[in-house]
C-alpha cells in the first residue's frame, strides 16, 4: 500500500496540534513563558480548564493521526474544527481571565504591580502552530486522494 500527500498532510497537522500544546502559549510576568500545562498554575478554575482542553487536543491528534493513516481524511474537517472552536474557547478565557484581574485590582493594595503584570501578559508564537495544525487538517480534508497501489 503506497501512502498518498493527503495522508502525509493529514499526519503533518495532527503532529502540529499535539506538538504546539507545549510550545510557549502566553508570556506572563514574572512566570515566564507558559504552555498549556504550566498556564494555569496561577489559577485554579483555568489549571484544571486548560489541561482539559490539552488532553482533548491530544485525543484530537490522535483521532487525526489515526483517521490520516486509515486514509479517511474526510474526517479531518471535523477534528480540525473542533480544535479551532476549542483554541476560541482557550482565548476567550484569557480575555475573560484578564478582566476579572483587572476588575479586582480595584480592591487590591498592590494596584499598581497587578495592573502591570496583567497588561504585560500577551499570547505567544505556540498559537501559530496549534491555528497551523487545524488549518492543514481543514485543508487536507478537502485535498483530492490519490489512487493507491496495492495487491489486486
Amino acid at each position: 500500500m503506497k501512502i498518498t500527500k493527503q495522508q502525509i498532510t493529514g499526519i503533518v497537522g495532527a503532529d502540529l496540534l499535539v506538538i504546539g500544546l507545549f510550545l510557549p502559549v502566553v508570556n506572563v510576568p514574572l512566570m515566564g513563558d507558559c504552555n498549556f500545562f504550566e498556564v494555569g498554575n496561577f489559577n485554579g478554575l483555568l489549571d484544571y480548564s486548560l489541561k482539559g482542553i490539552a488532553y482533548g487536543i491530544i485525543g484530537l491528534g490522535a483521532a487525526s493521526m489515526l483517521l490520516s493513516v486509515l486514509n479517511y481524511c474526510r474526517g479531518l474537517l471535523i477534528t480540525g474544527l473542533i480544535a479551532i472552536g476549542a483554541f476560541a474557547l482557550t482565548l476567550k478565557q484569557f480575555n475573560d481571565l484578564s478582566a476579572n484581574l483587572h476588575d479586582d485590582v480595584a480592591t487590591n493594595f498592590l494596584m499598581n504591580i497587578t495592573n502591570t503584570t496583567v497588561d504585560e501578559s500577551n499570547l505567544r508564537w505556540g498559537w501559530i502552530i496549534l491555528f497551523a495544525g487545524a488549518v492543514v487538517l481543514i485543508v487536507t480534508s478537502f485535498l483530492r486522494s490519490q489512487p493507491k497501489e496495492g495487491i489486486q
